[in-house]
């Protein structure tokens, strides 16, 4: 384990952006001549049914909540769905992609053993949404609160999840991030928000995925019969709109849509794309004529592929876990606000030109490798 940056951030959960923003982080680091790894950890140790009984049976009270927990629970976040026989290929392309291209710590630390870790060079916080006020909790290690050693600490494009930041989460992060030797964030406009909280600066840098060239990328392609021309719909919610505005878009270019199944409403469609993993995510995006998606990661690998995509929202904006500013962000960065598309728009924008985006790329992987660069030397 010496000589290795330990690395924070979901790097095992089976959702195509959330893997391959790990990979590439990772992958970026050892292209810089370093090693990097994962570090595995459960919040708390996991109990058998004979202990969670015992739990249970002395704190009344805990199942009370747990149950009211369930029951306020969103469908929208219920992803129980995985562990169903129609996801069970799913599960193994993601579970492969993990073992095979995922460096992770062999131990696995808890809330309690993390606390001893040692071994590392750096630490450094990842991307996706490791910074969101929606997803915090007490017992979160994506502040490196563990660490002893304040120089040790560093981020690499954590994300807020939105600009709508609330008061008491700007004290959190004036408390957590105040100590950091390096910070960064994936929005330019929280990068400030964290600038005046902490008083340290802040460097906005290029999600992961960015950080790797397509050419880069095509080493993990694994390829599936597909038609020549074809709409991918990658869609992770359920709005009828984004399918309707798929369908309309392939009747207009006369070509097929494709629907990679993320949910099981998409088990239901006529070309329906089951069992697929990172590496046949990667291909899709690459070969599609055109994309329609409100994942922030579909969208991302269509730009970096140079696709013509359409990009929605998945969630209501009225939506008390809202994410969707960090959307409308991205397309801002690279001057492509056009592609966004609200619910009741179905209009036809003209193709990408990519090559001022392709410009703005390039500068803005150059500038996020030198300061990744500063961070692992």
């Amino acid at each position: 384990m010496s000589n290795k940056i330990a690395l924070i951030s979901p790097h095992d959960e089976p959702n195509h952006g959330t893997m391959l923003q790990a990979y590439a982080l990772a992958r970026a680091i050892e292209y810089l001549g370093f090693k990097a790894e994962y570090v595995s950890y459960k919040r708390n140790n996991q109990k058998n049914i004979f202990e969670k009984l015992l739990y249970y049976s002395i704190r009344p009270i805990k199942i009370i909540r747990w149950l009211q927990t369930k029951l306020k629970k969103n469908p929208f976040d219920d992803y129980s769905f995985f562990q169903t026989i129609e996801f069970q290929r799913t599960m193994q392309e993601f579970e492969k992609f993990y073992q095979e291209k995922i460096p992770h710590s062999a131990i696995v630390y808890s809330s309690q053993t993390i606390k001893n870790i040692e071994g590392y060079t750096k630490y450094i916080v990842g991307s996706d949404q490791t910074w969101s006020p929606f997803l915090y909790t007490s017992h979160s290690i994506n502040f490196l609160d563990f660490v002893k050693n304040n120089s040790l600490k560093n981020a690499y494009a954590p994300s807020l999840g939105t600009t709508n930041i609330p008061k008491w989460f700007q004290k959190i992060l004036q408390e957590k991030l105040s100590d950091f030797a390096n910070l960064s964030c994936r929005e330019k406009t929280n990068c400030k928000l964290i600038e005046d909280v902490t008083g340290k600066k802040v460097m906005h840098v290029i999600d992961p995925t960015l950080l790797i060239t397509p050419m880069q990328w095509d080493t993990l392609l694994q390829s599936i019969e597909m038609p020549e021309k074809y709409v991918l719909c990658y869609i992770l919610g359920e709005k009828k709109c984004i399918s309707d505005f798929a369908e309309m878009l392939g009747a207009n270019k006369n070509i097929p849509v494709y629907y990679i199944v993320t949910r099981p409403i998409y088990l239901q469609k006529k070309n329906n794309l089951k069992g697929i993993g990172p590496s046949q995510f990667i291909f899709l995006i690459k070969h599609a004529t055109y994309v329609v998606t409100d994942s922030f990661h579909g969208s991302l690998f269509s730009i970096n592929y140079n696709r013509n995509f359409y990009c929605f929202t998945k969630r209501n904006d009225i939506s008390k876990n809202n994410d969707n500013d960090r959307i409308i962000n991205m397309l801002n960065d690279f001057e492509l606000t056009q592609r966004f598309k609200t619910d009741n728009d179905m209009c036809l924008e003209e193709d990408i030109s990519f090559d001022t985006i392709n410009t703005i790329i390039a500068s803005k992987r150059k500038e996020s490798y030198t300061y990744l660069k500063r961070i692992v030397k």
